[in-house]
């Protein structure tokens, strides 16, 4: 038999569930003052304020697309725009070439 590194995390809690298999897996989160990418779908718009404004007050950097960064905006909540990447340069690639982002949270629409 051999292991193909699968981890699992318990709990009746989905989020401790998903922190606890993140922390088997080996996944370390970024410490505070680095910068984070954010980029949601239409239908994320209004969850991804309240995930903003934590990582905010836990320290990090928002970076953003156009439309994620205005809705943020709109709720007082700091944040860089990036370009896309079919947008030109610099985008979200150049920045995680040059190590300026150090996560992305992304919930593209469609496939």
């Amino acid at each position: 038999m051999r292991s193909t590194g699968e981890v699992m995390g318990i709990s009746d809690r989905f989020p401790i569930a998903f922190a606890k298999s993140q922390l088997a897996a080996g996944v370390v989160l970024p410490n505070p003052g680095k910068k984070i990418f954010l980029s949601v779908s239409k239908r994320h718009k209004t969850r991804i304020v309240a995930v903003a404004e934590r990582l905010t007050a836990l320290g990090f950097e928002l970076l953003a697309t156009q439309g994620t960064a205005e809705r943020l905006t709109a709720e007082e909540i700091d944040v860089e725009v990036v370009r896309k990447i079919k947008e030109g340069h610099p985008n979200l690639i150049d920045f995680l070439i040059d190590e300026k982002v150090s996560m992305v949270m992304n919930t593209p629409n469609g496939k």
